[in-house]
């Protein structure tokens, strides 16, 4: 008996007879699908990781056509850097070619010179064996001037043995000279002493100057404020003479009168 799934779906709790060969049936449907479920489950596991794989194949992909466009983008740099060079260089070439051809025509020109200058050489070629000749004669006049330096070198031994004692002499006189020197020194040293006493003298001296030129000024001094002393004196004696006569006179003085008298007028 198979189930009857309608009923089922009304009322689930209620229970129904099932013959063995529905069950041995639903349980190899069931392992079936449970076999496909898990296939279709590692099929997509692999399936998952094969798209992971790829989405990264795909963002290196990504990068590296990037980096084929820089890379592009330079070499179009580097071509055009390479054809600006390569136009410079067939100027250059050009420009060289043409200093070539220059060079060329100053080569000819100096091939027309060393033709000239190889005649040259032929002419000073026989100008050297006449000198050579002249040469081979100055040679023997050569040799009669080394047989008269011989003889001079020997003349100048015997002047050099007298040198010899001459400076032996020269030697002892400067030893008497150092001597002499010596001396000297030790007389200028003796003046330098008598100088040296001679300016403390001369500074004391000067010191006792100033001292009594001091002592002269302080007296000038002294002298002047006892001179005004004596005119204040003076002044004031002759004040109370006339204060007298006008007191002698009125037998008073007003003040008016008094400066009057100061001021040296006559009342």
């Amino acid at each position: 008996m198979s189930v009857d799934w309608i009923k089922a779906e009304e009322n689930p709790d209620k229970s129904q007879k099932v013959s063995g060969r529905f069950l041995l049936d639903l349980r190899a449907k069931t392992s079936d699908l449970e076999k496909h479920l898990s296939r279709l489950k590692s099929e997509l596991e692999d399936k998952t990781e094969k798209l992971a794989d790829s989405k990264e194949k795909l963002i290196n992909s990504e990068k590296y056509l990037e980096e084929l466009t820089l890379k592009l983008k330079d070499t179009n740099q580097k071509i055009k850097d390479l054809k600006k060079t390569r136009e410079e260089l067939n100027q250059e070439i050009s420009n060289l070619e043409h200093r070539l051809e220059e060079k060329d025509a100053i080569i000819d020109h100096m091939e027309e010179k060393m033709k000239e200058s190889s005649e040259k050489v032929i002419k000073l070629n026989n100008i050297i064996n006449e000198k050579e000749k002249l040469l081979k004669d100055k040679d023997n006049l050569v040799q009669e001037r080394e047989n008269t330096i011989n003889e001079k070198d020997r003349l100048i031994g015997n002047q050099t043995s007298k040198i010899t004692d001459l400076q032996s002499k020269i030697e002892n006189l400067n030893s008497q000279l150092q001597s002499k020197e010596e001396q000297i020194n030790k007389f200028h040293q003796n003046i330098e002493k008598l100088k040296e006493e001679e300016e403390k003298i001369k500074n004391s001296y000067e010191e006792k100057l100033s001292s009594k030129q001091e002592q002269i000024d302080d007296l000038k001094m002294d002298i002047k404020t006892i001179n005004d002393t004596i005119e204040e004196a003076q002044e004031i004696q002759s004040l109370m003479k006339k204060m007298s006569e006008v007191m002698e006179l009125k037998g008073f003085i007003n003040e008016k009168e008094l400066e009057e008298i100061k001021a040296g007028k006559q009342i």
